[in-house]
């Protein structure tokens, strides 16, 4: 977004038309900005058999990956992890 500080406005309905101008601009960006957003974090659902199965397995992947990441740093900072001896 770049500003023109050279923009000089002699009257008053000048200075009302840019606002007017800007405020389309930021309302056309913002609504793109909200269907880009919605577009990333919206679910996309599996059309066939295959796309559903691979769907489980990348799913199955994370969890497992998440559970090794866990394992692995429980045992390099077990004294954390560690409980009292009484």
């Amino acid at each position: 977004m770049t500003t023109d500080n050279n923009n000089r406005f002699n009257t008053r309905e000048e200075l009302e038309v840019r606002k007017n101008e800007l405020l389309t601009e930021i309302r056309s960006k913002s609504e793109s900005i909200e269907n880009i957003w919605h577009s990333l974090f919206s679910e996309k659902k599996e059309n066939n058999r295959s796309e559903l199965v691979a769907g489980i397995v990348s799913k199955g992947i994370m969890a497992f990956d998440a559970f090794m990441l866990v394992r692995k740093l429980m045992k390099q900072y077990n004294r954390i992890f560690r409980r009292k001896k009484r």
